[in-house]
């Protein structure tokens, strides 16, 4: 891992987080601010106990302050108690004791893996057809994919996730098709040179059949042919999206720990 390419990761990251903002003011403009910027990073609220409400890229090689933890607060102040915070091996070593401290007590891993696009060469791995969404298949991407994750009971406050994704600028939405039926899910987000790939989810009758491989490499030839160089994802340690990407080059650039705080009674 270069500081070059923690520097271009942090970019990538940086816009796509304001893109996200973005879209969430315009699926639902009740939540607006959405997004503000704080030193480094940025906090994005999607709603209570969505994922894409979060505080990331705080110090970001870069001196702590605890005011900017009182910033976040602010922002969230009314809204949620609820929220995420990213530490990686690049920002300041007082923020991970500071939110410890602060009530974020619950710790997940993702790692963040990355793949260079030079030399990409994937051989085709399914015979299902996979295509990019067009602006009136919008609503049935989202669709499937909120199926594909959450089954037919979606958890409150996730309601509008799928369709702020699909509304994000320069998220590009693909399906998997299998015949005539739509069955898997998948984005990719082209900042730059840089491709983040979002979540790919396939309805549970329809797992084994090689979607998320064809989603896959479907959306890295996308964007190799939209100039990209450099394509990056995350995913669970361990988890079978990890051992997808592994087998399509990519590989782990670092672990980011995430931490939550437990509901409030």
């Amino acid at each position: 891992m270069t500081s070059p390419l923690a520097h271009r990761i942090y970019e990538a990251c940086s816009l796509l987080a304001e893109a996200t903002g973005a879209a969430v003011e315009r699926v639902d403009p009740s939540l607006r601010p959405a997004y503000t910027k704080i030193g480094t990073g940025s906090a994005v609220l999607c709603g209570p106990g969505s994922p894409l409400t979060q505080c990331n890229r705080l110090f970001f090689e870069s001196e702590f302050d605890p005011n900017q933890l009182d910033e976040a607060e602010a922002f969230f102040a009314g809204r949620t108690d609820q929220w995420e915070y990213s530490v990686t091996p690049f920002q300041a070593l007082e923020l991970l004791p500071a939110v410890i401290e602060r009530g974020w007590t619950q710790v997940s891993y993702e790692n963040v893996m990355v793949l260079e696009l030079a030399s990409l060469d994937l051989p085709a791995v399914s015979t299902l057809r996979v295509t990019r969404v067009s602006p009136h298949e919008t609503a049935t991407w989202a669709r499937i994919a909120t199926e594909a994750f959450f089954g037919s009971d979606v958890p409150v406050g996730l309601e509008n996730l799928s369709t702020v994704i699909a509304h994000t600028a320069d998220t590009h939405a693909f399906l998997a098709w299998e015949g005539d039926e739509a069955i898997a899910a998948a984005t990719v987000a082209v900042t730059g040179a840089t491709a983040y790939l979002g979540g790919a989810a396939t309805l549970p009758q329809h797992r084994g059949k090689g979607a998320q491989a064809a989603l896959l490499r479907s959306r890295l030839q996308f964007a190799s042919d939209r100039g990209c160089d450099l394509a990056m994802c995350e995913c669970t340690p361990g988890s079978q999206s990890q051992r997808n990407q592994e087998r399509a080059g990519f590989r782990v650039a670092y672990t980011k720990l995430v931490l939550t705080r437990p509901p409030r009674n």
